[in-house]
């Protein structure tokens, strides 16, 4: 059961604004979940380097990963680099 905001977001023209701005984010939404599994992830995820910190190695998403998540091809967008 969604909140209303999310109900106008997926409905016309409230979903075409939000595309135009943030792309094909809105997909996240349609993905079906584990909770289970999530809840096991949560426990290892560190924020503040952005990835999944076991007892001897870090697993962080790749540039790849998140361009198949939100179906984003990479090669059409410039590169962007963050400096801390």
């Amino acid at each position: 059961m969604g909140t209303e905001v999310e109900f106008r977001v997926k409905q016309g023209q409230w979903r075409r604004v939000f595309e135009k701005l943030h792309g094909n984010l809105l997909r996240i939404l349609e993905i079906e979940t584990q909770p289970a599994a999530l809840e096991a992830l949560f426990q290892y995820y560190d924020p503040p380097i952005r990835c999944f910190t076991f007892r001897d190695f870090q697993i962080a998403p790749t540039l790849e990963e998140y361009e198949r998540l939100l179906g984003l091809p990479l090669a059409e967008f410039p590169h962007y680099f963050h400096q801390a």
